[in-house]
């Protein structure tokens, strides 16, 4: 009989086990090209304002069960799959900044003055994405000295293609793409919107606290993402994409060759 310790416990959770604090949610609203619902300012308001989100959960689904019966039993077959709407808690500031975008959000979905709003899903549909993060810097999370490798590799392919080397050890390297803010999974949901934005309690008596507020979307679907950032080779085509994202290649095209590898 095999005996259970402490040990098997600690043995299985290598990674000292996923932490409900370590997240981020970004929400990303409809296009204002296609909405007018929102400027393009909204989104950068939304984006620099994800620390705000409180907290949150990882959406739930069903898988509804089909009963037939048969003498005296129940053969249980799968029926149809559902997704629970997902909501979300946010501490308020004081320019009321996401506040005010799902006020607008909803208003737009229907309007609280003119009962009208959008009819085309696509109008007024966002995608939401909540991701865990680690508590500890693993292999795969880009340091400092990955980026300045990068940025060097990244120059060595410049020059040798300044210099038409047709040697395939200088016309390829290995680059390692980013991850994003620690994170090991994400949950992408698709086609949400906003269903409710709850009231915000306001109290004479109320003390050493910030006001918070919840939003509740429905959501059509979602997706789960191991995040897995490894080493990848590139061209250099390839390459300028991730240069011109990350700053790689800053100020390259006015470096001589000694400094743009990195020597």
């Amino acid at each position: 009989m095999a005996h259970h310790t402490i040990s098997n416990l600690k043995s299985a959770l290598t990674a000292g086990g996923a932490r409900p604090n370590m997240f981020q949610a970004k929400i990303d609203i409809p296009s204002s090209t296609k909405t007018g619902i929102f400027d393009k300012e909204d989104q950068k308001t939304l984006n620099a304002n994800k620390f705000l989100c409180k907290s949150t959960n990882i959406p739930a689904e069903t898988v509804g069960v089909i009963n037939v019966p048969f003498m005296g039993k129940d053969l249980k077959l799968t029926g149809d799959r559902t997704v629970d709407n997902w909501s979300a808690t946010f501490i308020n500031d004081e320019d009321f900044a996401i506040h005010k975008l799902m006020s607008n959000w909803s208003d737009a979905i229907y309007g609280n003055l003119n009962q009208m709003g959008k009819r085309n899903p696509n109008h007024y549909m966002g995608t939401i994405v909540v991701t865990q993060l680690m508590r500890e810097t693993i292999d795969n999370v880009l340091t400092v000295q990955e980026m300045r490798d990068n940025k060097t590799k990244f120059g060595a392919l410049q020059y040798a293609k300044s210099q038409g080397t047709k040697n395939k050890d200088m016309t390829k390297q290995k680059f390692i793409e980013p991850s994003t803010d620690r994170g090991s999974m994400q949950w992408k949901m698709y086609d949400c919107w906003p269903v409710s934005v709850s009231a915000i309690d306001l109290s004479m008596d109320s003390t050493d606290s910030i006001e918070e507020f919840t939003v509740e979307f429905a959501i059509q679907s979602f997706e789960i993402m191991q995040i897995d950032n490894k080493e990848k080779e590139m061209h250099l085509g390839e390459a300028k994409k991730w240069a011109k994202k990350f700053g790689w290649a800053k100020n390259s095209a006015k470096s001589t060759s000694g400094n743009v590898l990195g020597f």
